[in-house]
């Protein structure tokens, strides 16, 4: 995502205004989520090849005969299942611009002056899981039953 950012020369355009750098790191992102699409295509056609071996077949035959197949299937939905959290920070113009996709959190160290220079720690990012109450909103605005998302970790992720 930094090579995409950094090597596509978009950021180097002169005048870019804070909703222009906020799009692009949307598009980045975006990009992400395709790259990662286009890399499972072969998996998914391995595990519907598997699929189609087995289809007209029993519950009891493939339990006897074709256990290899079953596991080579288990193993490629395991494999499916994994995502990614993602967090990048982009100081351009001077400001710092912070996205991040999943439940991996930026916290920002400054020092307060009105308490002694004492250092604080403040999280800059809100993790996107059932614990936020805008996630929860999010996801029923799209139509979601968000009491069928209890078990998973993040609400959002590449992959």
């Amino acid at each position: 995502m930094t090579a995409d950012i950094l090597l596509g020369g978009q950021l180097n355009q002169v005048g870019k205004s804070d909703e222009e750098i906020k799009e692009l790191l949307r598009q980045t992102f975006i990009f992400a989520e395709k790259t990662y699409n286009t890399s499972i295509d072969n998996i998914l056609a391995t595990k519907q090849q598997l699929q189609f071996q087995i289809s007209d077949l029993s519950q009891y035959e493939i339990s006897q005969k074709y256990e290899d197949i079953l596991n080579r299937i288990k193993a490629i939905n395991k494999d499916l299942m994994i995502g990614t959290s993602v967090l990048i920070a982009l100081i351009t113009n001077k400001k710092l611009f912070i996205a991040n996709l999943g439940v991996c959190r930026a916290n920002l160290v400054k020092n307060d002056t009105r308490s002694n220079d004492v250092l604080r720690v403040v999280q800059v990012t809100i993790d996107h899981n059932i614990s936020n109450e805008d996630e929860i909103m999010r996801l029923f605005n799209l139509g979601l039953d968000v009491s069928t998302l209890q078990s998973l970790p993040t609400t959002r992720c590449i992959g």
